[in-house]
């Protein structure tokens, strides 16, 4: 099962896992897999006028230029141009930051 929007409070189990318990419920369990998500940390600059995406990533163009002139981004904050598209997503891997330009 695959539960969604709820927060894990407490795994219960000595040296392996019995059961874990939500904030909405008590599952038995024999392998707990917890993903939280990952998201840009750049809620510092959110009043900096630089463009981004609804989740804080910085939009740039092919060779870093953001929004604001001699300011250049690259990395886990940075989006990407898609291939296909020629939109700009946010894809933490480094297989985007890889093709970020070198600064």
């Amino acid at each position: 099962d695959l539960y969604l929007q709820e927060s894990v409070t407490e795994i219960i189990g000595d040296k392996k896992v019995k059961k874990v318990k939500t904030s909405n419920r008590e599952v038995e369990a024999d392998v707990v897999i917890i993903a939280t998500g990952v998201r840009p940390n750049t809620e510092f600059l959110k009043n900096s006028n630089l463009e981004m995406l609804p989740n804080g990533a910085i939009i740039v163009d092919n060779y870093g230029k953001t929004s604001i002139e001699d300011v250049y981004s690259a990395g886990d904050c940075a989006t990407i141009t898609q291939i296909i598209t020629g939109e700009k997503a946010y894809v933490p891997l480094a297989t985007g930051a890889n093709i970020h330009p070198q600064l």
